[in-house]
């Protein structure tokens, strides 16, 4: 059992709203439908309209593409054929790969005639087992998405690739007569052993080119630890199936990150009660979380203590010395008011020795990585719950200092030519760094991307990117595993990959990407038909990098630094949960999805605890003045339980000012705070305006007349008595007869114990079921469209709750109250047992909504979605009508 106590309290609650006093805020929090829902006014206005057809543009709006489609020039290999469930339809799937900050994540794209049309996971890849998350599901938007560049752009102007090409070859004889003097490429990560090997030949050729690599979310920091601990470069990877204990130091090992869904899978896998130890007992692993946000690992975690970010490295060198590792520091007196839970951590660390994990998250100092790495090895856990393998990554340079190194150049005039590969550092990076100070003194810009942006708009080139599911490719996932990309459709704008982008710089402009990838990989010694069958399986069979061994520096803890007190407010930037560092600020899809715990949609927010809020007089929506030395922005408050005090946390990816409709001047540009040395800081200025800054959040739109249907409990409660659990269940009896003489049942079981509140669902049920997006001011109506959501609850005390998800798909009810109030019998049974819908009698009078026990019946209240114009059917899935 668990050596901290739960002092759990009974009531869950899902809003601050719900345990305030006021009658105002409880009168609208326990409405079963939002007041807003039921308004129109206003909604047919020209403006609005305008506004919302601006919206959805990405969602449906795909003029300009071809209302044919064109499969790719080179064979490509279905992984799986289905029977055709309508006759002349033929469902096919292929194995290809989606890239998530560099790193491959295996999938399956499913493709009707020739379209394809949803993304699965590949169960024969590591790094997604089956699995995909939202960034996967979600690429399927940007595939068809009509604001994608289209075409060369020249000072601004339409031109052609012909024209760029006549450009390159003039300056190639200057190049080959200085080396390649002044020419520097930027990109962001690079895993493709293709695309490396480009790159490489480039620098080849041209000697005195550089190559400089730069994303704001990197793992500088773990290869500094690494390098500080081993005297080598190293990228740690953990097996959580393995450890009975894990501590994780605000790594948020379950949120989006390049092992998401293979780090999520093992560790659920152990919390399963069909798990045994050597007496035939239950046995789950245990979960403690210091976390310095809020985040999906801290809501599973079984025990969650919340700390400002400066402090981690203290409670890392306490933990560590109650542990019992020799000539470490005198932690700090402060730390030792979380004495009783290090305590009880160690004690549990050490019953589990070689059997527990300690990890730090990406962006934590690489002095906490150090510390880790040390307990680690102390606790024997190297080799058998963590191992090590040579970076994944191309280019071995830290990348803040790479991109500083770029920018000094730039500086100096040293840079003749600057060529950008999908890369946006104007917006991206951060502004005290002075990239967009110091571009301009580059004499020729070249940028290669997916759509046109910040960093587009200064360059004298721009050039359109190919989707990944229009060309051929390869990268490495998290743990080294190369990872074959093929295409399912021909290009649908006038575009090239990367790795064709860079045959053109080195004057070879007719070579294709399923070349480039043939060729590297038979000079690999790969035969044809061992490439054809990687690209078949999506991966060159399962063969993740070589572990190394590793040994301790005997003075790693002389470079412990950092432990200075903080009195003050502290600020920490991360990526958002949804857009990521604002690469999908143009996916509306993630925009309209729900942040996990936050449930906030299309902006991002400050996030500060309650009792930090009530000391400085903030409410949520409040405009707020957030300031670093000269540096400053206004944001939104947003007031969440579980956040520590005297702590804001802010995410990246949104202020964008050159995006599609769907992205631009969304939210705040958290980058201009950033500094690039450190994801927190210590010097946070709060003041607050005399405005508001209105936000979408999802969470109280619903209520399910207090049935509260997650169950939740711990394990002793199971062990002691499993019914336990379900005990407190509302049981009514029905007015409806029981239908046990049907023919079929359908059934769908959601198991609670292995649901991490991803979101992954919903987006895939948005992309199989053609929802549309509704738009910022919609879903502040309530009127969000999608047909499962994810419910948060709390538990306890807002300071440091508990946290449940309740995933709440449409129910199909095998006693449907839905049925019976229809007064045109549009919501039927089928013969198959199943709550269908008949969309040409249904009339709007929303008694099946206000009859569902669930409230998971959805209303078109406007033109949402046109499936009219031929366009819009290429993203659709055939199998599935929507009335629109």
């Amino acid at each position: 059992m668990s050596p901290l106590a739960d002092d759990r309290e009974q009531a869950l609650w899902c809003s601050l709203d719900e345990l305030s006093t006021s009658d105002s805020l409880k009168e609208r929090f326990f409405r079963e439908f939002p007041k807003e829902a039921s308004i129109w006014a206003g909604l047919e206005t020209e403006q609005s309209r305008r506004e919302f057809l601006k919206l959805m543009g990405a969602s449906f709006a795909l003029a300009g593409i071809a209302s044919c489609t064109k499969m790719p020039a080179e064979k490509i290999f279905p992984f799986t054929a289905e029977q055709s469930e309508r006759l002349g339809y033929e469902k096919l799937f292929f194995a290809s790969s989606s890239s998530f900050n560099g790193y491959a994540k295996g999938i399956l794209v499913e493709s009707h005639q020739g379209r394809p049309t949803k993304i699965e996971g590949n169960a024969l890849h590591p790094a997604s087992l089956g699995a995909t998350d939202i960034f996967s599901q979600a690429e399927i938007l940007s595939l068809y998405d009509p604001m994608r560049s289209k075409g060369v752009l020249h000072l601004g102007e339409i031109s052609t690739w012909a024209a760029f090409e006549q450009q390159i070859a003039s300056l190639s004889k200057e190049w080959q007569e200085n080396l390649g003097e002044g020419v520097r490429i930027l990109t962001n990560t690079v895993t493709s052993p293709t695309l490396a090997n480009g790159l490489q030949s480039f620098l080849k050729q041209f000697a005195r080119a550089k190559w400089h690599t730069y994303d704001v979310i990197n793992s500088d920091f773990v290869a500094k630890g690494a390098n500080m601990a081993f005297d080598q470069d190293l990228r740690p990877l953990y097996r959580f199936e393995q450890a009975s204990v894990i501590v994780s130091l605000d790594a948020d090992f379950l949120g989006p990150n390049k092992a998401q869904q293979a780090y999520a899978r093992a560790f659920v896998e152990r919390r399963k009660i069909t798990n045994k130890d050597s007496m035939g007992r239950a046995s789950f692993n245990r979960l403690y979380m210091v976390d310095s946000s809020v985040s999906l690992t801290g809501s599973c975690a079984d025990h969650r203590i919340i700390l400002k970010p400066s402090q981690m490295l203290g409670f890392a060198l306490l933990l560590a010395k109650t542990l019992g590792l020799k000539n470490l520091k005198e932690p700090p007196a402060w730390t030792k008011v979380h004495q009783k839970e290090i305590n009880a951590i160690a004690s549990d660390l050490l019953n589990n020795m070689s059997r527990c994990i300690v990890l730090a998250g990406d962006q934590q100092p690489p002095a906490v990585h150090v510390v880790t790495h040390a307990i680690n090895d102390y606790l024997q856990n190297h080799g058998k719950t963590v191992i090590f393998i040579a970076p994944p990554e191309a280019n071995k340079m830290m990348q803040a200092e790479s991109l500083k190194d770029l920018i000094k150049d730039l500086s100096e005039g040293k840079v003749s030519t600057l060529v950008m590969l999908g890369t946006n550092p104007m917006y991206a990076s951060p502004e005290i760094f002075g990239f967009a100070k110091n571009v301009a003194k580059a004499k020729l810009k070249i940028h290669f991307g997916l759509y046109e942006n910040e960093t587009s708009y200064l360059c004298e080139w721009h050039l359109p990117e190919s989707h990944f599911l229009e060309t051929f490719g390869d990268a490495k996932a998290f743990d080294g595993t190369v990872s074959l990309i093929q295409p399912l459709i021909a290009p649908l704008n006038d575009s090239r990959s990367a790795s064709e982008l860079l045959a053109i710089l080195r004057g070879d402009a007719q070579t294709s990407s399923y070349k480039l990838l043939k060729n590297y990989w038979e000079e690999q010694g790969m035969s044809k038909a061992a490439l054809e069958k990687a690209i078949h399986d999506g991966l060159i069979e399962n063969v993740p990098s070589p572990s190394i061994k590793v040994r301790l520096r005997e003075n790693w803890f002389s470079q412990i630094q950092g432990l200075e007190k903080s009195d003050g407010l502290e600020i920490s930037f991360k990526p958002d949960p949804t857009i990521w560092d604002g690469r999908y600020a143009n996916n509306g899809w993630l925009q309209e999805l729900p942040k996990p715990i936050l449930q906030l949609t299309w902006d991002n927010a400050a996030l500060l605890s309650p009792h930090t809020a009530k000391k400085l007089a903030i409410d949520d929506e409040d405009r707020i003045e957030l300031r670093i030395k000269d540096r400053k922005v206004e944001a939104p408050a947003l007031v969440i339980p579980g956040h520590p005090d005297d702590a804001i946390t802010v995410y990246f990816g949104y202020g964008r000012t050159r995006a599609t409709q769907t992205g631009i001047n969304r939210g705040f540009d958290a980058y201009k705070l950033f500094d690039g040395e450190s994801y927190f800081s210590k010097n946070i200025k709060i003041r607050k305006q005399n405005a508001k800054w209105e936000l979408a959040r999802t969470h109280v739109h619903y209520r399910m007349e207090d049935r509260q249907i997650v169950r939740r409990g711990d394990l002793k409660e199971y062990l002691k008595s499993p019914q336990s659990i379900v005990a407190n269940q509302v049981k009514k009896s029905s007015l409806l007869k029981n239908r046990l003489d049907a023919r079929y049942a359908w059934a769908m079981v959601i198991d609670l114990t292995s649901c991490i509140g991803c979101n992954t669902c919903t987006i895939a049920c948005q992309a199989e079921n053609n929802i549309p997006i509704v738009g910022k001011a919609q879903v502040q109506n309530a009127r969000e469209m999608h047909w499962i959501r994810v419910d948060r609850y709390y538990e306890g005390k807002s300071e440091n709750p508990k946290t449940f998800f309740q995933p709440v798909p449409c129910m199909h009810c095998e006693t449907a109250p839905c049925e019976v109030v229809c007064p045109t019998a549009a919501t039927n049974h089928s013969r198959e047992g199943i709550n269908q819908m008949v969309y040409n009698r249904c009339v709007g009078t929303r008694y099946c909504s206000n009859n569902c026990p669930y409230k998971v019946r959805r209303f078109n209240f406007l033109h949402y979605a046109d499936s009219k114009t031929r366009n819009f059917r290429l993203m659709y899935n055939p199998s599935v009508t929507v009335r629109s």
